[in-house]
């Protein structure tokens, strides 16, 4: 079946005289689909497409963690004893 379909469509565009929609139809029908996108979620049309986006914080974590000071204190513990020797 979609061969069919496929063949169609190829048949009709390669051709010079391809019908074309009706533009009143056309946004008809574009209304018609952002009417029920807005039935379907009327919150989505008073956000930002930024706020879709993550924010940097989320997208890479492992960029903005901090280091306790204690495990920096035993790390600079631990190369005082290795630099004193036996």
């Amino acid at each position: 079946m979609r061969a069919w379909w496929t063949a169609l469509i190829v048949t009709l565009g390669g051709c010079g005289h391809a019908p074309q929609p009706d533009p009143g139809v056309m946004a008809g029908i574009a209304a018609a689909v952002a009417g029920a996108a807005t039935l379907a979620d009327p919150a989505a049309a008073g956000r930002k497409p930024e706020s879709a986006r993550p924010k940097q914080s989320e997208a890479a974590p492992g960029q903005r963690e901090t280091i306790p000071p204690d495990v920096l204190d035993r790390l600079d513990e631990a190369l005082r004893r290795s630099d004193a020797g036996p």
